[in-house]
């Protein structure tokens, strides 16, 4: 049985779109389960946010209440720099040598009793 060119074209480009569909199928396939699964992560994500904003709040209202010595807590504000700044530190508030409230860093263990040492702010330097 001999085929004619037509016919044999005819089979490669029957052939091409089968291959062609399928491909575009997986694909699509794939982008479906990606959409998903960014779908339910943010929907996990959203969920966490809101289980910690809400364990704040409630600790944030339940601090005084267990203790005199709470400072005041402000909100975040925002550096009017808008590069070259740090806007991590890591400081304790506690008592000093004197027994007198210092922001500082911690010097010593806990079980021991910590002391803070207050920073002296002139002598920092600037990250640039």
């Amino acid at each position: 049985m001999t085929m004619t060119m037509a016919t044999m074209v005819m089979i490669m480009m029957l052939t091409m779109t089968t291959t062609t569909t399928t491909t575009t199928m997986k694909m699509m396939r794939m982008r479906i389960r990606m959409k998903e699964k960014k779908e339910r992560n943010q929907k996990k994500f959203r969920k966490q946010l809101f289980n910690k904003k809400k364990f704040n709040i409630d600790f944030l209202k339940w601090l005084p209440e267990k203790t005199s010595r709470t400072c005041p807590l402000t909100g975040i504000l925002a550096s009017p720099k808008k590069s070259n700044y740090r806007n991590k530190d890591e400081l304790s508030i506690g008592h000093d040598y004197n027994k007198q409230i210092a922001v500082g860093f911690q010097m010593g263990r806990y079980c021991e009793g910590r002391t803070v040492i207050e920073v002296d702010y002139s002598q920092l330097q600037l990250a640039t």
